[in-house]
């Protein structure tokens, strides 16, 4: 196997093996930004134990979307999208993360179709995450997004315990800290997660995700359907219908 990112795992062995030799392993702390190469190349990057979470740029930051060891960060460039629309922070304790520059993958996506089309299909799949995110922050409580941000991060994870804090996941939800901190103590009461200074332990995954209702779902199957086995779901509505 060539590492343990799902994305890159789905890749023809050709394909692999024409990609291996130009990726380079990096470890990232928790908060930083996954930016440029050190000579301002661009870079693209496929998360290994790296969790990721987008956000918009500009003097209030809000998140979009998080990418994990199912995807990569940056392949939207392929398509002629922007770049600087959004930037990556490392999450939780930070990671690996699988590093090329953007050029060098643009080369090889040229002589290799089947490849392209799998960081096209990711980047679309990728899209699908993003408008959800939108949508669900325009009409659904604090408990359903709080829920589903939880549920993503539990998927792109070993374990069941987030290192993260009440402060970074109100930043992360938009949110005011005692906000989050008064869903947690709901969730916590009925035995859903357990709750101590700067974790979060995930006790009753099938109970979470119904707390997520409609907000969980979607671009997990999208994702099943179009890549591969995704995530930690116990309820077989997940898998592709």
């Amino acid at each position: 196997g060539l590492c343990a990112n799902l994305l890159l795992q789905s890749l023809s062995a050709a394909d692999a093996l024409a990609l291996a030799p130009s990726l380079t392993r990096i470890h990232l702390r928790s908060g930083e930004r996954l930016g440029l190469a050190a000579n301002g190349e661009t870079l693209v990057y496929f998360p290994e134990t790296l969790i990721a979470c987008l956000g918009t740029t500009g003097d209030v930051r809000f998140e979009v979307g998080m990418v994990g060891r199912g995807g990569a960060i940056g392949c939207v460039a392929l398509l002629g999208g922007a770049q600087g629309r959004y930037t990556a922070r490392a999450q939780l304790g930070g990671g690996s993360v699988l590093a090329i520059g953007f050029e060098r993958l643009s080369r090889i996506c040229a002589t290799r179709a089947t490849m392209m089309e799998s960081l096209v299909r990711f980047s679309l799949l990728f899209s699908v995450q993003m408008a959800g995110t939108l949508v669900y922050n325009a009409h659904d409580t604090l408990e359903i997004r709080l829920s589903r941000w939880l549920l993503m991060f539990h998927d792109r994870m070993d374990g069941d315990e987030l290192v993260i804090t009440h402060d970074s996941l109100g930043s992360l939800l938009n949110t005011r800290r005692a906000s989050v901190t008064d869903a947690l103590h709901i969730l916590e009461g009925d035995l859903v997660l357990r709750c101590t200074r700067g974790r979060v332990r995930i006790r009753d995954r099938e109970a979470l995700e119904a707390r997520a209702a409609h907000a969980y779902g979607p671009a997990e199957r999208s994702y099943h359907a179009a890549i591969g086995p995704f995530g930690k779901s116990r309820v077989a509505a997940i898998r592709s219908t």
